[in-house]
């Protein structure tokens, strides 16, 4: 069964969500599993205009018995004069327990990296989590990164599927040890891609990539989600400590939450306008984890970082191969260190990482190598933060 809707502009409602301005467009409602097990499929058309909000929620009644939630989308693009912004439209969703700042309802996140994806309890695409799909509202949510002049028009494509849910998998994490040689100088990357982001390699691939690059760890840093912290367990080993993280991807610069607890979940949906960004550096380093500002003078759009430095513990100074951007991050940090002896306070120590996200991306190049007292996360940790590196 499938029915259509539009989302139009007349419908829309502008909210704030304590951090950036979003906008809820009508609910989309489906009938009960009564009349069948047959999958129902709305659709659900409508147009964002130049300078809407960052955040977009299409809001999903849910009924009972529920197996699988899939969500399929489109969008135009539209030909642009040189020097203007196209359309660019991210996705994600949101479960009945909401999409308050902070993420309690945070099912996943694939960014502009697929055009669909399907939740359930037994298994879900890479990007998003999987478990029941319970009743209530759910919200599909819509990241308008750029918008061209004439608009974005968008086609969204939601399916339910009823029966029996299945189990939910047990998640097993990686080992925060690895074998090590004591006190040493050990090599890492600590700004990956894979699948569970805009990557194109898998978990093994980068695994292996890494292995041959001599790495001693990596940490596992995906764009918006924590989807891939359960399925690296079998890639780690005595040979190679795997530390999870996510790349919290804002509007406003990215942030690499490295070597967080298994399962940490960072929320990215705000600007520094918000004045928010403290509580969520907090959140990374009560989960164990670093706070590093990735490459801070990028030039692609969102990417420059207009937090300040005041909370991080490193900075990533040199991503992927050595550009302009880099030069200026360098000269930038060089400026910092000079302030910090001056007013006789704490230096940010620097990392490079290669922010790989396939072929040709070479994993290792950049590195950081750490002198560490053994081959653990809290030792690596240690190190990095202390600037026992280069």
């Amino acid at each position: 069964m499938c029915e259509d809707d539009h989302a139009g502009i007349g419908r829309r409602a502008v909210f704030v969500t304590g951090a950036a301005a979003a906008l809820t467009l009508g609910t989309v409602s489906f009938a009960s599993a009564a009349g069948g097990p047959a999958p129902r499929t709305r659709t659900v058309r409508g147009t964002l205009p130049p300078g809407s909000p960052d955040f977009v929620y299409v809001p999903v009644e849910v009924p009972p018995g529920v197996r699988e939630l899939r969500v399929s989308y489109t969008y135009d693009r539209p030909a642009v004069p040189a020097g203007t912004q196209g359309n660019a439209l991210d996705i994600g969703v949101f479960d009945e327990r909401g999409t308050e700042l902070g993420g309690r309802g945070f099912r996943g996140w694939s960014g502009g990296a697929r055009t669909e994806f399907f939740v359930r309890a037994d298994d879900a695409t890479p990007g998003y989590l999987p478990g029941p799909v319970r009743a209530g509202t759910w919200h599909i949510a819509l990241g308008p990164y750029t918008v061209a002049p004439q608009g974005l028009s968008y086609e969204l494509t939601i399916t339910l599927t009823y029966g029996e849910p299945g189990d939910t998998p047990r998640p097993v994490y990686p080992p925060a040890r690895a074998k090590g040689r004591g006190r040493a100088w050990y090599r890492g990357d600590c700004h990956l891609h894979s699948v569970h982001s805009d990557g194109r390699r898998t978990l093994a691939e980068i695994a292996a990539l890494a292995r041959a690059a001599g790495l001693d760890f990596i940490n596992s840093s995906e764009h918006n989600t924590h989807s891939a912290h359960a399925h690296w367990a079998d890639l780690a080993g005595d040979d190679l400590l795997i530390m999870l993280g996510e790349e919290v991807t804002t509007r406003n610069g990215h942030v690499v939450a490295l070597g967080t607890d298994p399962g940490t979940f960072v929320d990215w949906r705000y600007r520094a306008r918000d004045n928010r960004f403290g509580r969520f550096a907090r959140q990374i380093r009560r989960a164990g984890g670093l706070v590093v500002p990735a490459h801070p003078h990028a030039t692609c759009i969102g990417c420059n970082w207009k937090f300040g430095f005041g909370e991080a513990d490193a900075v990533e100074v040199w991503n992927g191969p050595y550009t302009p951007d880099d030069e200026v991050a360098l000269a930038d940090w060089d400026g910092m260190l000079v302030a910090s002896v001056r007013e006789g306070r704490g230096w940010i120590p620097a990392m490079g990482s290669s922010d790989a996200h396939r072929d040709p991306d070479t994993i290792g190049l950049p590195q950081t190598v750490v002198l560490a007292d053994d081959l653990t996360r809290e030792a690596i940790q240690d190190g990095i933060r202390a600037g026992r590196s280069y």
